[in-house]
């Protein structure tokens, strides 16, 4: 322990920055979300059509879209033409407010 007073003055001022930055520390890391949309997925048999993959998301959709609790339901399935979406029509997504 030849550096010893050394040592000290270094965990004394770890110490005193410590309690520096300690009272900035009470704010969030991440603020709160205000997401309103809730994104459901609903997966169907693969290799089913686009037609039953409808189907099916409009039997979720239609007793929701009548809720006066929800003002805003939408069906989104299939994929578009060449796009990067690498699910098939199997999956459709339904979008809650």
């Amino acid at each position: 322990m030849r550096c010893s007073s050394i040592i000290i003055s270094l965990a004394a001022a770890s110490l005193i920055a410590a309690t520096i930055i300690f009272p900035s520390l009470r704010r969030v890391f991440l603020s709160e979300f205000q997401e309103q949309t809730l994104v459901n997925t609903l997966t169907v048999y693969p290799g089913v059509s686009l037609e039953a993959s409808n189907r099916a998301g409009l039997a979720v959709q239609d007793p929701l879209r009548n809720d006066p609790m929800f003002p805003y339901v939408q069906l989104r399935s299939g994929r578009a033409l060449g796009g990067s979406d690498a699910a098939g029509v199997n999956l459709a997504h339904l979008d809650i407010e």
